[in-house]
């Protein structure tokens, strides 16, 4: 939040943080520069207010979902994680394109099998298929858990 004037009467103006810098600083755009900044350089910084909800938006980093079909027989499918959304608590949501290239997040989809890296660094859902339906067909043996 920073201080200033509207017609001799003191306001605040709300200037959303951006981003965090790797010593935790808060930082907001500079429109005219276009560059991140500190918000404590700003000329009349005020004060921090932590928003409702608070999170930060990261890259997928190659994790893939693996989703199942659906119940007219439609097979399963792998797709990208396009990132993730990380709330004030430390919890994550993936987020994805869909096909009309919108982005939108993961909800609370049962179609979701599990999350998995192609490098085998981890797997996130079922330790293995719940059912033989759960394996999505077409994807590598070496990229099914177990």
């Amino acid at each position: 939040m920073k201080r200033a004037t509207d017609g001799g009467k003191p306001r605040f103006e709300r200037v959303p943080v951006v981003a965090w810098d790797e010593d935790g600083h808060a930082l907001v755009v500079d429109r005219t520069r276009g560059v991140l900044q500190p918000a404590r350089s700003l000329p009349d910084f005020a004060d921090l207010v932590e928003a409702a909800d608070p999170h930060q938006i990261i890259p997928g980093g190659g994790w893939l979902t693996e989703w199942r079909g659906g119940d007219d027989g439609e097979p399963g499918w792998i797709e990208p994680v396009l990132a993730w959304r990380i709330n004030s608590a430390g919890w994550g949501e993936a987020i994805f394109t869909a096909g009309d290239g919108s982005v939108e997040p993961e909800g609370q989809s049962k179609q979701i099998i599990r999350y998995f890296h192609p490098d085998g660094t981890g797997c996130m859902g079922p330790t293995e298929p719940t059912s033989p339906e759960d394996h999505t067909p077409g994807l590598p043996d070496d990229h099914m858990p177990g």
